[in-house]
């Protein structure tokens, strides 16, 4: 598939997968929501899979070095991506909690994981995120003429981002059980928040392989 046909593609279906999961969702096994279940473990994989993408570019050849801001994508920008896509996906794993006994089990939300309670390097672990999001920071306003210029051309994934909030705002009013949609909503948590992290796969791919 050309990399221009992801958007008009991918926007239809992911609305039809969120209108389809009242009719899907009552029928899903409840652990496909749990902590660790399917649908978490999907997600960390692919938030796994956008980080090694953004580094795998770090790494590709360097590009001709006549292209325009626009189409040029800096070292810096590419690894400050790279932490956020890992970041979301330790998180998602309660930066490894999930892999130890679980501290209890309720027969509807699941095992229990507490990465405060379970995890020796938990203070460890906010003091090395809070440096790397500093320097990520640092990097962003680095680049600052670059995310303009993508914006001037349309190449930031805009439309990506905005529906992956969307999904975002759909989990968080399912996690208060104020959106069942029909279906348990741990259910409709997790599958909003899968919605919204393939959004912003496919927001990636189109901003790093479709040239402005």
């Amino acid at each position: 598939m050309r990399i221009d046909l992801l958007r008009p593609v991918w926007h239809p279906l992911t609305w039809l997968a969120f209108i389809a999961l009242p009719f899907i969702g009552p029928h899903l096994p409840l652990y496909f929501g749990w902590e660790s279940g399917p649908f978490e473990l999907f997600q960390a994989f692919i938030l796994f899979i956008g980080g090694c993408m953004s580094l795998y570019i770090v790494f590709r050849p360097k590009p001709d070095i006549s292209l325009s801001l626009a189409n040029a994508v800096p070292k810096a920008l590419l690894l400050a991506i790279t932490f956020i896509w890992w970041f979301m996906c330790l998180r998602e794993l309660s930066w490894g909690a999930v892999f130890l006994s679980p501290l209890g089990f309720d027969p509807i939300e699941g095992y229990k994981f507490s990465a405060h309670e379970q995890l020796p390097y938990y203070t460890a672990i906010h003091i090395v995120c809070g440096i790397l999001a500093f320097f990520s920071f640092l990097a962003i306003i680095r680049c600052r003429y670059y995310l303009l210029a993508y914006w001037k051309v349309r190449r930031f994934p805009l439309p990506e981002v905005i529906l992956a909030i969307v999904m975002q705002l759909f989990a968080t009013t399912a996690e208060g059980h104020l959106l069942p949609l029909g279906s348990p909503p741990q259910i409709v948590k997790e599958w909003c928040e899968l919605l919204s992290y393939l959004s912003l796969l496919v927001g990636q791919i189109i901003f790093l392989f479709n040239r402005r």
